[in-house]
C-alpha cells in the first residue's frame, strides 16, 4: 500500500488544511469556558505546556496529514465531488474520531457536552476538507480528473 498517489492534488490538500487550522481559533473561542470546564483545565495549565509556536506547528502538521489522507481516500475510492468528499469526511470522523474520543471520554467520565466540543471541531473540519479535496478535480499540469 503506497501512501503517495499522483491523483492527489497537493494544492487541494494545502488549501483543505488551512481552513481546518484556522477553524480552531473561533471554535475554541466560542466554546472556551465549557471546554475548559469539561476538560478540567485552566489557562495556567495550558500555559505550562508547549509554546504556542510548537503547539501550532504540531496542529498544522497534523492538519496537512489529515487532509492528505482524506484526499487519498477520496481519490482512490471513486468519483470526486464536493458531496462525496464531505460524506467520506463524515464517515472517517464517525469511524475513527467519534469512536476513539467517545470510548476515551466514557472511561474518563467526561460529559457529552465536552465530547460535542472536542469531536465537533474535527467533524466540521473534515466536512470542509472533504468538500475541498472532493470538489478539486484537476491535477496540476494535466487537467485530468
Amino acid at each position: 500500500f503506497m501512501i503517495a498517489d499522483k491523483k492527489v492534488n497537493v494544492t487541494a490538500v494545502v488549501l483543505a488544511a488551512i481552513p481546518y487550522i484556522l477553524l480552531g481559533f473561533p471554535w475554541f473561542t466560542v466554546f472556551r469556558d465549557p471546554w475548559f470546564e469539561g476538560g478540567g483545565l485552566t489557562v495556567e495549565q495550558l500555559q505550562q505546556g508547549p509554546s504556542f509556536g510548537v503547539a501550532f506547528a504540531v496542529a498544522a502538521g497534523a492538519s496537512f496529514v489529515m487532509a492528505y489522507v482524506l484526499a487519498l481516500i477520496v481519490v482512490r475510492s471513486g468519483k470526486r465531488t464536493v458531496l462525496r468528499g464531505m460524506q467520506i469526511g463524515a464517515i472517517v470522523w464517525l469511524g475513527f474520531i467519534a469512536t476513539l474520543l467517545g470510548t476515551q471520554y466514557v472511561f474518563e467520565g467526561r460529559s457529552l457536552a465536552y465530547f460535542g466540543i472536542t469531536a465537533g471541531y474535527p467533524l466540521l473540519g473534515l466536512l470542509i476538507m472533504g468538500a475541498i479535496v472532493g470538489g478539486w478535480k484537476n491535477r496540476i499540469g494535466t487537467g485530468a480528473n
